[in-house]
C-alpha cells in the first residue's frame, strides 16, 4: 500500500542544485536514464525552473497535479521511487528508528 509522505506527512520538498523542485529528496536522481524512466524529468522543464516560475505556480502546475493524482488515485502507476520509500513497511520501520 502506498503511503505518500509528500501528501500525508511533513516530508519536505526537494530543491535540486539545478533549480527545480521535486516532491522529495528521494526523487532527485543523478542518473538521467532512471530520472526519465520514472518521470522525474517532467519536473525539470524550463517552465518549472525557479528562475522562470514562482514556487506556488510550480506546485500548482499540471505536472505536480498529475503526480499527486497518480499517488492518490492510481498508486500502482506511481514511480518506483515512491513505491520503494512510501510503500514499503520494512522501510517504514527503519525510518521510525532514524527519526
Amino acid at each position: 500500500m502506498l503511503k505518500p509522505k509528500c501528501i500525508i506527512s511533513s516530508k519536505p520538498l526537494a530543491f535540486t542544485s539545478y533549480g527545480y523542485l521535486l516532491p522529495c529528496c528521494w526523487c532527485d536522481k543523478r542518473n538521467a536514464k532512471v530520472s526519465k524512466a520514472e518521470g522525474w524529468d517532467k519536473f525539470m522543464t524550463s517552465d518549472l525552473h525557479l528562475d522562470n516560475a514562482k514556487v506556488n505556480d510550480v506546485l500548482q502546475s499540471k505536472v505536480w497535479n498529475d503526480f499527486h493524482d497518480t499517488l492518490t488515485n492510481n498508486p500502482e502507476n506511481a514511480p518506483n521511487t515512491c513505491k520503494k520509500f512510501c510503500g514499503n513497511d520494512e522501510y517504514e520501520e527503519i525510518s521510525k528508528v532514524v527519526e
